[in-house]
């Protein structure tokens, strides 16, 4: 079998060789296909399913909390008291650890202050992840003493050796963080990828969570109602992952019969852990791969017309091997190979494209990619290109082989050596369709996806961003030990802030980023009595005329004012939206919520009611249906509920970054030990949010260019072949009087019909794949009637313009030439 192959082969390169122009166009085709293929495969396989480098990572499960909502579930990190609660119940658990990188540390080198990213984790975690210290060791149980005060820390190797030295004495050496003494006892290499860079770009420090209290005060993990943490399991053995999914639920049922006021809507949960990794790459990664596949099935749809075309001025060489005693099946797997040997070296060709384009392709998406994701073209993706090539050869060459021998049978039994040249014009028609029909689907796609994009820069966000100064800092316990403390801070960072030259006004917010809302507040109304009837809203600390500041409009009640101090009643300002959800057809100024719970809770006293604002951004994959949902809002007095987790915006002048050192040195002037992080101009951030989005757009647009141009290709190679195989009856219609005109409308019409059906056909597929890829989309949707609309009347302009020339050809048709030839 495989020296037949190898022969197959060899009479292949000799057909190819003798027909040039056809093998590089059918083999430059085949290359871009599978190019773009490998490419975003590559992609695909080195970010989303490359394993995570830890031992048995199959097995290692996310454990988080859903708040059960009737407009929809929320996801939400766990309480320290329920994650030991679950980890004491289940049985289907082998192991099970506890991580936060909420916190920062602040480090005092070389004269000023930086911060270390730490993550605060529980027993065992090291150990759960095959973690093994560069120097060192991990965390003693003892250390992890809810009621101790072993301060001690693992750090990172970058840490080392940026801020210590790479001091090989460093286990057992004294180092202040937050303003304390920690004793190192280890430091984990540069391999170790930790769980909690799925949150944050680095991890410098390690910090058994029970020290956490001490050091920051806000978290305390005695309260059922302070969710700041999630955990990492290991399912036991044997135990399938539908097992452990059951037994947290029923878990979650009991935690909330016994402790209503604080899990009452709140269930524990488990996911598989490689499942949480780049959620917002895998929506626009899933959709690009898609559409590579769509290009691959138009190039494939190409190949096979000119194979057909190829086949019929092959006929009279088909029909005599058959009369020389050849099988028909001889003749196919002679065939086969032709179109085997061209979708090999297409793929070879497109293999190294690939690998040239792919770090461009990396660039291009602003993917941020950690240690383990190597993109590449490596074994993996060889064999899946290799396993595409042989399939796509298959399919573009084994149904022409099939038609071709067919034919040559049947002229051969019905006409011995009398052959006529054929076309395969039906079967050409067919593929002609599928083109265009893909072609459509990727047109129409391209036009949505860059809708989106377009959408997302008009979204009025409901706030100005424009030259605001973005920098975050924390307030740490020891020095700031209650919100009378924060509170001064805050003031004074304003007074300075707003002294600078060049500055127009500043401003607090907090905990959350600007456009970035992450902490929410659980609130009733003051006739609400059930816990299951709070409501979640997205909660903002900030300071009088901050909203003014901001663009955000009061349509009723005031503004924060100073006398809005600690002392003073409690007051709040609720959005459009909250206001509506929570009084319909109400006045909500006056009315009452209860924040929080037990003796945490607080009585606000609505004063105001400020227009809604999207505080969450304009759209990320992520957020899923909730990006289009009306946003609750809840803004309180800093001076009321000031943050350790504080952000401050600056509006300036001219160009925000040129402020960052005048910013740095004026909050240095307040306290020095403070580190700044995450300074950035908010419409920069902006920017980088909708950077997927505008990915996505520039490569389905890509992919909708070369639909277009391979379907305008495949039209024509049909009718023109088409033309070719009805000259003698074009010669006869001419012959009895038929003017140009109505020749070149035949071949015309033929082109419209086989668009018209492939038109209809694309938008059925569009309906289909719509229904699963709304999400996808931002301000417009899968029936879009504008862009479904413009791409039918651009897939007919095209499938019109490359039937101009068969048809003009027709036209032309010489009766007498073809007659006589007849």
């Amino acid at each position: 079998m495989l020296a037949d192959l190898l022969r197959d082969l060899r009479q292949a390169a000799r057909q190819l060789r003798r027909t040039p122009g056809f093998a590089a166009v059918a083999v430059l085709t085949m290359a871009l296909c599978i190019g773009v293929n490998t490419a975003i495969f590559s992609v695909v396989h080195g970010v989303l399913l490359r394993p995570l480098p830890f031992p048995e990572p199959e097995r290692l499960l996310f454990v988080d909390a859903v708040l059960r909502r009737p407009d929809g579930d929320v996801d939400f990190q766990l309480s320290y008291p329920e994650f030991n609660d679950v980890v004491a119940s289940a049985r289907t658990l082998a192991n099970a650890a506890i991580w936060s990188p909420s916190f920062g540390l602040a480090i005092a080198e070389n004269g000023g202050a930086e911060r270390l990213q730490a993550n605060f984790v529980g027993r065992d975690y090291f150990a759960l992840l095959g973690a093994r210290p560069l120097l060192g060791r991990g965390f003693a149980p003892d250390e992890h003493a809810a009621d101790g005060d072993a301060a001690v820390v693992v750090l990172s190797e970058a840490t080392w050796r940026q801020h210590y030295g790479a001091d090989p004495k460093i286990v057992g050496r004294e180092v202040r963080l937050q303003g304390r003494p920690f004793s190192v006892v280890g430091v984990m290499p540069s391999s170790f990828y930790d769980v909690a860079l799925r949150e944050v770009e680095r991890v410098d420090a390690w910090v058994p969570i029970e020290r956490a209290p001490a050091l920051f005060g806000t978290l305390d993990l005695r309260s059922r109602s302070h969710r700041l943490v999630w955990g990492v399991a290991r399912l036991a053995p044997g135990v399938e992952l539908g097992a452990a999914q059951a037994e947290l639920a029923a878990i979650g049922e009991r935690l909330a019969s016994e402790f209503p006021q604080t899990n009452a809507n709140f269930a524990p949960r488990v996911v598989p852990l490689g499942l949480t990794y780049f959620s917002e790459a895998r929506a626009p990664f899933a959709m690009l791969l898609g559409g590579s596949l769509f290009v691959l099935l138009i190039g494939c749809a190409n190949i096979a017309n000119l194979l057909l075309v190829r086949a019929a001025g092959r006929a009279q060489e088909i029909v005599l091997r058959l009369a020389l005693g050849a099988s028909v099946g001889r003749v196919v797997r002679q065939l086969a190979a032709e179109s085997l040997l061209v979708a090999l070296l297409g793929g070879a060709v497109g293999s190294l494209a690939a690998a040239w384009a792919t770090p461009a392709l990396v660039a291009l998406s602003g993917l941020r990619l950690p240690g383990f994701a190597r993109v590449g073209i490596d074994g993996a993706v060889l064999a899946t290109t290799l396993a595409a090539t042989l399939l796509a050869g298959l399919l573009f060459g084994l149904a022409p082989a099939l038609l071709a021998t067919r034919r040559g049978a049947r002229q051969l039994r019905d006409r011995g050596s009398s052959v006529r040249v054929t076309s395969g014009a039906s079967a050409g028609r067919w593929i002609a369709g599928v083109e265009i029909a893909a072609a459509f689907v990727l047109v129409a796609g391209g036009l949505l996806v860059a809708g989106s994009f377009v959408a997302l820069g008009r979204t009025d966000l409901g706030f100005r961003h424009e030259r605001l100064l973005t920098v975050r800092l924390e307030l740490p316990h020891d020095r700031y030990p209650d919100r009378a403390a924060q509170a001064r801070f805050g003031g004074e960072a304003l007074e300075r802030l707003r002294a600078l030259p060049g500055v127009e006004d500043a401003l607090l917010w907090g905990p959350s980023m600007f456009a970035r809302s992450t902490w929410v507040a659980m609130v009733a109304r003051e006739d609400q009595i059930r816990d299951d009837e709070r409501t979640m809203l997205w909660r903002h600390s900030t300071n009088p005329g901050a909203l003014a500041e901001l663009g955000i409009a009061l349509v009723a009640g005031r503004d924060f004012t100073a006398s809005d101090d600690v002392a003073a009643q409690r007051v709040a300002i609720v959005s459009e939206s909250t206001a509506a959800r929570l009084w319909p057809g109400g006045d909500a100024v006056g009315r009452r919520l209860r924040h929080g719970q037990g003796t945490h809770a607080v009585d606000l006293t609505i004063v105001g009611v400020a227009a809604d604002a999207r505080h969450r951004g304009r759209f990320r994959f992520g957020q899923g249906a909730a990006a289009f949902e009306p946003q609750l809002d809840l803004y309180l007095p800093f001076a009321q509920r000031p943050n350790n987790l504080v952000t401050l915006g600056v509006r300036t002048v001219g160009e925000p970054a040129a402020a960052t050192a005048a910013v740095r040195a004026a909050l240095a002037g307040i306290d020095p030990t403070l580190p700044l992080f995450d300074i950035l101009p908010l419409a920069e951030r902006m920017r980088d949010e909708t950077a997927a989005v505008g990915f996505a757009a520039l490569l389905m647009n890509a992919y909708a260019v070369l639909a277009l141009f391979l379907a305008a290709v495949g039209v024509y190679g049909v009718l023109a072949a088409a033309v070719a195989a009805r000259q003698r009856e074009l010669g006869v219609r001419a012959a009895l009087g038929a003017a140009p005109a109505t020749l070149r409308w035949a071949v015309l019409r033929d082109g419209l019909v086989v668009a018209c059906l492939a038109v209809g056909a694309g938008l059925v597929a569009i309906w289909l794949i719509g229904r699963g890829a709304s999400a996808l989309l931002f301000g417009v949707t899968p029936a879009d009637p504008r862009a479904l609309g413009a791409t039918a009347l651009l897939l007919l302009a095209v499938a019109s313009l490359s039937s101009l020339l068969p048809a003009a050809r027709a036209a032309r048709t010489d009766p007498a030439r073809v007659l006589r030839a007849d």
